[in-house]
């Protein structure tokens, strides 16, 4: 049979998911404080859960809460940074930057953005982003 801790781990894993789509359903009928008192229940409970923590900044932006939001994102960068559906969230931002600025906007300062992210090491992205939330 599985092992107990396998168990447990999957027993966590169906309640995290049956969280998050109380979440879900919350905001399908309008009820944000619902959907916020779900959201912010099961970040206390799994915290650690990349899809909760990325199920509460997508309330945030449902929300127009940019500061949390931002703030939300900055969290999964730094917890997350390879996961595929963040990954492919942030590629879809860039390429909305360089689509509302135009390439040739983008290309002048393409040399002075790479002397920035040397200065700012590895993280810089995921720092701005926490400025952003502060502000």
């Amino acid at each position: 049979g599985t092992p107990p801790a396998a168990s447990c781990a999957m027993a966590r894993e169906g309640d995290c998911e049956w969280v998050v789509e109380r979440c879900k359903a919350c905001l399908t009928s309008s009820n944000r404080h619902g959907a916020k008192a779900w959201i912010l229940t099961a970040r206390s409970l799994f915290p650690d859960n990349f899809a909760v923590q990325y199920e509460a900044f997508s309330l945030h932006l449902c929300c127009e809460e940019l500061k949390e939001a931002a703030k939300a994102l900055a969290d999964l960068c730094s917890k997350f940074p390879r996961e595929p559906q963040l990954r492919s969230y942030i590629s879809g931002l860039v390429a909305e930057v360089v689509r509302s600025r135009g390439v040739q906007d983008l290309a002048g300062t393409a040399e002075r953005n790479k002397e920035d992210e040397l200065k700012k090491g590895q993280h810089g992205s995921v720092l701005h982003l926490s400025v952003m939330a502060e502000q």
